[in-house]
């Protein structure tokens, strides 16, 4: 799903803005997997969060990297897969 179509739901019906919230949740989702993947053939980990991962967690991530990727007019046809991503390692550096 790209920005412009996940905007786009985010700011239609409230069924609409399921879709979007869900598919966030499932990529994040796939990113832990990753993580538990990575961690268990003892290989650099995509992020480092030590807390629990709410329903919101990648939600809240995927509205903090539109703003900031929005801030620096990039093109509107970017997977959120990928910016949800970038924030993830932004916001969760691991050391």
């Amino acid at each position: 799903m790209t920005l412009d179509t996940y905007t786009k739901l985010m700011n239609g019906s409230a069924q609409e803005r399921v879709i979007a919230e869900t598919y966030i949740e499932g990529v994040g989702d796939g990113y832990s997997w990753a993580n538990t993947h990575l961690e268990q053939k003892k290989m650099p980990l995509i992020f480092c969060y030590n807390g629990t991962v709410s329903k919101q967690f990648f939600n809240k991530l995927a509205t903090e990297a539109i703003s900031k990727y929005l801030a620096k007019n990039g093109p509107r046809n970017v997977p959120m897969g990928l910016l949800l991503e970038y924030q993830l390692r932004a916001t969760y550096p691991c050391k």
